[in-house]
């Protein structure tokens, strides 16, 4: 395994609740579906530090991002809850409250869970380090609240991660919001009056009881509007009401509703009001059935717990939108196979309503249903592969019976399908769009012939025997073109067999052959018994350079230094000779671009030096991350791992001199000797935290290297490398690239 690969591009995914916008979407999270109404306390910003005071409760926020500071959590960071902060103002549960204690100069900050310490710099602690804290205020109402320990910062908002935490470095300003405790405050449990589907033939008539809370509001002054429509009555009880609802024959099916308004003032006639949404939907005995207009077919991956092992199940999940009408199904979805999904389901073979993962969803404006399954029956065949768009056509034909109803589902279209992980860290979903092997699709896999470099003393032919691997063909196999213009390669076959056979693909360099590098392609095309039809098309390269050449003139290099990498003793570098103008200002290798890099993994003897000889296969080489070359012709590259030769590091003249002679997999060798200045070195470690902290240490390089003159040296634009679990990417610029030169959207 190389240490560098393509990044898959990482999405937060949620389920939209205020309007259908088909697209990735968070799986296995359904929102609530009833949800009670939080007590809230009205919360104003401090804008004055002489407004402080012992005992005062207040949430810490941050107006920028629209949230408050949650709990510690026994953690290191505040939690970040999203929140509306309007005007200096905003309400939230006072579960997220902060008293105020110590005095000037020397605050303490306590929440429900203890009081909270700055242990070190990008580290909170209920248990450790310093409870004091100094608090300044801007004009603008940006706080400033410092450890009194000068080392540990200030209590800041980090928008790329979010979380409120203790930084030294520079983040999104924060701001006090103290409790106003005065303000009317009104809260209604639950928050709407949602009735539901109703089946007429059921039930005509129905109600439920909504209670509701105050605070600072006087006697009396407590008051509430009834309903506009004649469907929908209230009656008071105290503080409990009861709503109620009846339809007389003949009433239209579809959805009604209205609002109950709760009023109330305090004693300084400051008034709080607070609209209850009243709905019901009236059904067809019948159900509703939901026309499909878009689908999604997504694969989670293997099931899997923090307590258990995997189960060996897949799971998916389909949805099927009517765009036009806002109505949506989810179907949660277990199989057998990571790459089949065609078949018929029930909940007894594979369909989860157990864990209200499959269900119903009805929108009307800004009203959201949600209808959990109490029994759901799918089929789903599949129709084939769309060669021009990439996507898979299925024919899905559902039913859902949910606990409010009775909703059917139909859809015949392409599908778009999405591959999920999740990054247990930051609690973030991660997509990529897969081409899911179906049981019954063609598939045919064959990689790229490189012959390498060739010199007048080598042989003039040479052949190389490649392996095809196909799946689901028909007998007729698969048939092979080659498009040449060089006429200098030959194949020695124009039909493969069914499944896995082998191509021989050979050249013939004439006396007559100049110097250059040559590309062919090859053509190969199946189908199956379905007439679904497969193609790929792959290169053949080979490039022809005089006895004394080098390969190819690396003018630039990377370093990437780990002090703390291995515990060998020795000092690990990861080290890449570029030609020039390979890569573009954003990293990205550039359209049309011939060139080659070389990457090495090792272990050099001194920390200030990269001087030594290395070779491939040693200890001074890292096996695991093993050695390679890429080549890059136009559009197409090719790689090979190095399996022997050497890499010699010496310093002349002020430069590095770097002479290489090393061979591939395939026994092409690679040799030459260039001079150069690092145009990047960089020092790679990680905190406490496993946060990366990267030195551009690139003149020190330099300096080792006995140069003089580096105020002469143009360095390359800002590179950082980042590690995301087993994968490694470089930011130039602040944007991604992976260096084998896949663009990673």
């Amino acid at each position: 395994m190389k240490k560098i690969f393509t990044l898959m591009t990482a999405l937060v995914l949620a389920v939209g609740m205020m309007a259908i916008t088909p697209g990735p979407r968070k799986t296995n999270a359904p929102a609530s579906k009833k949800m009670a109404a939080a007590e809230v306390q009205q919360y104003e910003m401090v804008k004055d530090a002489g407004q402080l005071q012992a005992g005062m409760k207040f949430v810490l926020g941050c107006s920028g991002q629209q949230a408050v500071a949650g709990l510690l959590n026994g953690g290191k960071f505040l939690a970040s809850i999203d929140t509306e902060i309007e005007d200096g103002v905003l309400e939230i549960s006072s579960a997220y409250e902060f008293e105020l204690g110590g005095t000037a100069g020397a605050w303490t900050l306590t929440n429900s869970e203890g009081t909270i310490k700055a242990k070190s710099n990008k580290n909170m602690s209920l248990t450790e380090g310093t409870a004091t804290w100094t608090i300044t205020i801007a004009a603008n109402g940006n706080a400033t609240i410092a450890s009194t320990n000068t080392n540990c910062g200030a209590i800041q908002y980090n928008a790329s991660s979010p979380r409120f935490l203790n930084y030294a470095s520079s983040q999104t300003p924060v701001q006090i919001y103290a409790a106003n405790t005065t303000a009317p405050r009104i809260s209604v449990t639950p928050a709407e009056a949602k009735f539901g589907a109703i089946l007429f033939d059921e039930a005509k008539e129905g109600s439920m009881t909504i209670t509701v809370d105050t605070a600072n509001v006087v006697e009396g002054t407590l008051s509430n509007t009834q309903p506009k429509t004649s469907y929908y009555t209230i009656e008071k009880n105290d503080l409990t009401y009861t709503v109620k609802y009846a339809f007389p024959a003949g009433t239209a099916f579809g959805s009604y509703k209205d609002t109950i308004v709760f009023s109330g003032k305090n004693s300084e006639g400051e008034e709080k009001s607070v609209i209850v949404p009243v709905s019901a939907k009236l059904v067809d005995p019948a159900g509703t059935t939901i026309n499909a207009d878009y689908c999604q077919i997504q694969v989670i991956g293997a099931e899997t717990d923090e307590e258990y092992e995997p189960t060996g199940r897949y799971n998916w999940l389909v949805e099927l939108y009517d765009t036009k009408n806002d109505q949506m199904v989810f179907v949660d979805l277990y199989t057998a196979s990571a790459t089949a999904i065609a078949g018929e389901y029930d909940e007894t073979t594979g369909i989860d309503v157990e864990g209200g993962y499959t269900y119903a969803v009805i929108i009307d404006g800004t009203d959201t249903a949600y209808y959990d399954a109490t029994n759901c029956s799918m089929k789903i065949e599949h129709l084939g592969y769309n060669e021009q768009t990439g996507l898979r056509a299925y024919k899905i034909t559902l039913t859902l019976v949910s606990e409010d109803g009775l909703f059917k589902a139909n859809f015949s279209g392409e599908v778009l399908q999405y591959e999920y992980t999740i990054d247990w860290e930051t609690w973030e979903y991660i997509a990529e769009q897969v081409d899911v092997l179906l049981e019954d699709d063609p598939y045919m896999e064959v990689y790229g012939f490189n012959f390498g470099s060739k010199r007048p003393s080598d042989s003039k032919t040479g052949s190389m025997q490649v392996s095809e691997y196909s799946m689901n063909l028909t007998d007729a196999g698969m048939s092979v073109e080659l498009i040449d213009e060089t006429g200098i390669f030959a194949i020695d076959k124009q039909t493969l067999a069914k499944d896995s056979d082998a191509l021989t693909v050979s050249y013939q360099i004439s006396d007559q052959l100049s110097f250059g590098a040559y590309t062919a392609q090859i053509a190969f095309a199946g189908e199956n018994s379905k007439g679904v039809k497969i193609a790929d098309t792959v290169s053949v390269m080979l490039r022809y350079v005089a006895e004394d050449a080098n390969d190819y003139d690396f003018t630039e290099a990377y370093a990437y230094y780990y002090p703390d990498y291995s515990e060998t003793g020795a000092y690990n570098w990861d080290l890449y000779l570029s030609t020039e103008n390979l890569f573009d200002e954003e990293g990205y290798i550039q359209e049309g671009a011939e060139g080659a890099y070389l990457y090495f993994s090792i272990y050099a003897a001194k920390e200030n030096s990269l001087e030594g000889t290395y070779t491939i296969g040693s200890d001074n080489v890292d096996d695991y991350y093993a050695p390679y070359i890429v080549i890059v012709n136009k559009d197409d590259e090719t790689e090979a791992y190095l399996t022997s030769g050497t890499l010699t590091i010496a310093t002349e003249g002020g430069r590095y001199k770097i002479t290489y002679n090393v061979t591939d997999e395939n026994g092409v060798t690679y040799k030459g000797t260039v001079y150069l200045l690092f145009t990047e070195a960089l020092e790679v470690a990680y905190d406490e935290d496993y946060e990366e902290e990267v030195t551009d240490i690139t003149k020190k390089v330099n300096s080792w290297a006995g140069a003089t003159a580096l105020e002469n040296v143009t360095f390359a634009p800002t590179i950082k490398k980042i590690i995301v679990r087993d994968q490694v990417v470089i930011l130039r610029n602040g944007q991604p690239f992976n260096v084998l030169g896949n663009k990673i959207r």
